[in-house]
């Protein structure tokens, strides 16, 4: 009988979170997935949280079946790990692709820029960023289309700078843009120091992003090279725990 009464209680509940899938999109949903999910053209938000709570929710069910059947706590706890696991990873592997495209969005970009600025010794601001936009990263060359046209209307809308690649917040390219709105906007007279500023302000970022590639990979190559040093402390502890042990039991 009170095993009855767990299968009714264990059905009511998995048969209420299933009935109240859209509660739970909105419950896991985390605040940064939206715009992440625009920035890497991943689809829409409500199918990516519909199929990863889908797939959660199957996993409970497995994991509801295993405590049911008298399986070891062991089986159905790491299921129902399992299953938080299911609905959060969809959501950390954006984060991670997010990250390697703003990583190469800081060498790909002044790459570019430097590029911009041979142009813009011989072209207007807006004929420059034409012309650049066959040799533009793939990374932002649909972004830098849009921002064309858009400057084709309105030549000198500052948003229209600063809101370029504005959903990887980056500074630098903010402050790039800006210094390129600036050289649009000012007479000849001033054009000269104003570039000599951005070729400036692009030399600094593209030092300073190599020597954090640098730096990187020194430190991985650094923990890699303590792997064997690791390897053999736990031996050598290992064997002394051993050699204790057995002057211990020979007393």
């Amino acid at each position: 009988m009170e095993r009855l009464v767990v299968i009714i209680i264990c059905l009511c509940l998995y048969g209420f979170l299933w009935l109240n899938k859209k509660t739970l999109q909105k419950l896991f949903l985390e605040k940064e997935t939206p715009k992440l999910l625009h920035i890497l053209d991943r689809g829409d938000v409500e199918v990516f949280s519909k199929q990863r709570i889908h797939r959660g929710l199957l996993v409970i069910g497995l994991a509801i079946i295993s405590y049911l059947m008298k399986q070891s706590v062991t089986i159905w706890m790491s299921l129902m790990i399992c299953a938080v696991g299911v609905i959060k990873w969809p959501e950390i592997t954006l984060r991670r692709i997010y990250q390697r495209r703003l990583n190469q969005l800081k060498i790909e970009f002044p790459i570019w820029l430097r590029q911009l600025q041979i142009l813009l010794q011989h072209n207007t601001v807006l004929q420059s960023l034409r012309l650049s936009q066959s040799h533009a990263p793939i990374l932002f060359k649909v972004a830098l289309k849009e921002l064309v046209v858009q400057l084709e209307e309105t030549p000198q809308d500052l948003s229209l700078y600063t809101s370029f690649l504005n959903e990887y917040q980056s500074i630098e390219v903010q402050r790039a843009m800006k210094l390129l709105y600036r050289y649009n906007a000012i007479g000849s007279d001033d054009s000269t120091r104003q570039l000599s500023r951005l070729i400036l302000a692009t030399t600094k970022w593209l030092r300073d992003q190599r020597s954090s590639i640098h730096s990187t990979t020194l430190s991985l190559t650094g923990w890699w090279g303590m792997c064997p040093l690791l390897g053999v402390s736990g031996l050598f502890l290992v064997m002394m725990v051993q050699t204790m042990l057995t002057l211990l039991e020979r007393r």
